[in-house]
């Protein structure tokens, strides 16, 4: 008899499980693992993974996670832990913090408070802050697992009419700064002044860039790309405003008495 991981055995049933139960037109009560009396649904699982487009990889390392985490908790349980008081506490200030930043965000209403010329003038008025301190680039990246076919895709990704969807094998877009990245995918992107660059072995796949934009340490970020961070900053400032008023306006309202000899 072959002998199998325990977790390569949960993934091969749950697959097989969830396979089976692609037919059914109703999946919601189907139990997709059991610890003790507790239960997982279909029903239950996230909804990035309750669709049509489900993918079995992903559920079963939600299935595990979900396990790992009912077995430990059960433990704990057992040990007495939920009766301890360091743990209490903490349990007590997390739901008190998390009611009162609800409370403080729904009476300050930052976001309505923030608007685009706030972020542009913002933007404006702390431009040293958003210089480049290293070079990067903006970057399309496929991760191929046959080589022959990595070729393919920079033959493709070089001409204007293409024969083939390269975009089925993008991996992701995204902003790359110099030194994030292994040595040789580092190289292979700052050490050419081409646009399509590779293929590199990396991680026992075939990578290949298609480089949107390149930019040089010294200049400024745009705009669009530091919106989300001056935006956060913004709230920050808003919210730390917001709530002094707030709290004069409330302590006027409640009987509030402080010991100023401690």
């Amino acid at each position: 008899m072959i002998n199998m991981p325990t977790q390569n055995k949960f993934f091969f049933i749950l697959v097989f499980f969830l396979l089976s139960c692609e037919g059914l037109k109703n999946n919601d009560d189907v139990v997709l693992a059991r610890v003790g009396k507790k239960k997982l649904f279909f029903k239950d699982l996230p909804a990035q993974l309750n669709g049509p487009n489900i993918k079995k990889n992903d559920v079963s390392v939600f299935v595990n996670s979900w396990v790992n985490d009912q077995v430990l908790f059960i433990s704990a349980e057992k040990e007495g832990f939920l009766n301890d008081r360091v743990l209490k506490e903490r349990t007590e200030k997390y739901y008190k913090d998390i009611v009162i930043s609800s409370f403080v965000e729904t009476k300050t209403n930052i976001i309505n408070k923030i608007t685009k010329e706030d972020v542009l003038s913002y933007y404006n008025n702390n431009k040293l802050s958003f210089i480049r301190k290293r070079d990067g680039v903006f970057a399309r990246h496929f991760v191929l697992e046959d080589l022959n076919l990595a070729k393919k895709i920079m033959v493709q990704l070089s001409k204007t009419k293409r024969s083939v969807n390269v975009d089925q094998y993008l991996n992701d877009t995204s902003y790359i700064r110099e030194g994030l990245l292994s040595k040789d995918l580092n190289e292979l992107l700052f050490n050419s002044n081409t646009s399509i660059v590779g293929p590199v072995l990396y991680n026992k796949k075939h990578h290949v860039f298609e480089i949107v934009s390149r930019y040089r340490k010294g200049s400024f970020y745009g705009l669009e790309e530091v919106h989300d961070e001056i935006y956060q900053r913004l709230m920050k400032k808003v919210s730390i405003s917001g709530t002094s008023r707030l709290l004069d306006s409330l302590k006027r309202k409640n009987d509030v008495f402080i010991n100023l000899n401690y």
